[in-house]
């Protein structure tokens, strides 16, 4: 089934929040234009956890809803520009 029709998990890979130091943390980023790219390297990402922490840096706010829709861990870019936090939401 296509990943826009797949019911999310409870929690994420980072559980809504990073990884304590001196661990590494992974990132993605893209639009909502880029969502096969982004969908593809979740899934792999996915394959190696729990040996790593990852997740996405959403540039827009339809990639943002599509990785909550997802079950992925998502970090909006706006809030990170305005000096928000950084939390996974």
């Amino acid at each position: 089934a296509p990943r826009e029709e797949r019911a999310a998990p409870a929690a994420g890979p980072l559980g809504g929040r990073f990884p304590a130091p001196p661990a590494s943390l992974t990132l993605t980023f893209g639009t909502v234009g880029l969502k096969d790219f982004v969908s593809n390297w979740l899934w792999h990402a996915a394959r190696v956890r729990p040996r790593l922490s990852y997740g996405v840096i959403a540039l827009d706010d339809e990639l943002r809803r599509l990785c909550d829709v997802w079950g992925e861990p998502a970090i909006s870019a706006r809030r990170l520009l305005a000096g928000g936090p950084a939390s996974v939401d």
